[in-house]
């Protein structure tokens, strides 16, 4: 069984390289065209845990639609909020 995924990525997290940074895009694009229902998001100037703070307007609405099995829109190329 398919299940949504969501992808928050901060463009200032020092766990990952840059080169991995600027590669979140890509990978939510790449997914998208698998097949896979993707709702991404992009952090300018937030690392990994600010990111997942920041996040949560968006990944509660989320998990709340998937547990309610209500459709999932694809956010594949996410502008940088």
């Amino acid at each position: 069984m398919k299940r949504p995924h969501f992808l928050a990525s901060g463009l200032s997290a020092l766990t990952l390289s840059m080169a991995a940074q600027a590669a979140g895009r890509p990978r939510q694009t790449d997914a998208c065209k698998t097949g896979s229902v993707v709702e991404g998001h992009l952090h300018k100037g937030l690392g990994h845990s600010e990111t997942v703070n920041a996040s949560l307007k968006d990944s509660v609405p989320f998990a709340r639609k998937v547990i309610s099995d209500h459709p999932i829109t694809p956010l594949c190329n996410p502008s940088v909020q």
